[in-house]
């Protein structure tokens, strides 16, 4: 976090790419807000991870995630810890981008979304790849969300709860692959396109 906070102070009028060299751990906080030119982090094979009761914030169309993924998230987020993801983009080029654990104790803060005019993009490629994982057990909130995924068996959104979306959009391409999907909870949404449709619509009395 030292190094990266430096960085961006550094080059807070000029913008530019920050490459990780190992796993980005937070243990305290960290803060991107709203910056005037295009900051980037390439993460490659390594992580950004949510420690404990520590925060990410990361707010602003220039700002721009990227890396592998992989099974554990390029985005890790502990079941106590905060995560603010707005109006910028991610992509996991080989893996699951955003991925919230669950676990007792939870700290229910987590927000995902943007405004009509910034909205928030997150991407996921290969195999069995996922766009969002949540495995808190309160509902997902997605607002201005645009979600997708490419590869057999990936899969958009996946919760264990209920899933709020209030314009979203959510294409899941590949074989066997799914928009979105709650293990145990109901998905409902307004001004929202998902491709395919969720399978909950037609069976279990879900509105959208």
């Amino acid at each position: 976090c030292d190094a990266i906070q430096a960085w961006l102070d550094e080059n807070q009028d000029i913008g530019g790419t920050y490459v990780l060299s190992g796993d980005l751990i937070i243990t305290d906080s960290l803060s991107i807000y709203m910056p005037e030119v295009p900051i980037s982090i390439e993460a490659g094979p390594y992580h950004i991870y949510v420690e404990d009761t520590a925060l990410l914030e990361l707010i602003g169309s220039n700002i721009t995630i990227t890396g592998d993924g992989g099974t554990e998230g390029l985005i890790r987020t502990s079941s106590m810890g905060t995560l603010v993801f707005a109006e910028c983009s991610i992509t996991a080029e080989n893996g699951t981008a955003l991925f919230y654990e669950g676990g007792k104790p939870t700290n229910w803060s987590i927000y995902i979304g943007g405004t009509l005019n910034s909205p928030t993009f997150i991407q996921a490629f290969g195999d069995n790849a996922r766009g969002i994982v949540c495995e808190q057990p309160d509902p997902l909130q997605l607002s201005n969300t645009f979600v997708k995924t490419d590869g057999s068996g990936s899969v958009g959104v996946s919760a264990v709860s209920d899933i709020f979306m209030s314009n979203c959009s959510v294409t899941a391409e590949g074989a066997e692959s799914v928009s979105v999907v709650s293990q145990s909870g109901e998905v409902t949404g307004t001004l929202c396109r998902l491709t395919p449709e969720a399978p909950q619509f037609s069976d279990d009395g879900t509105q959208w």
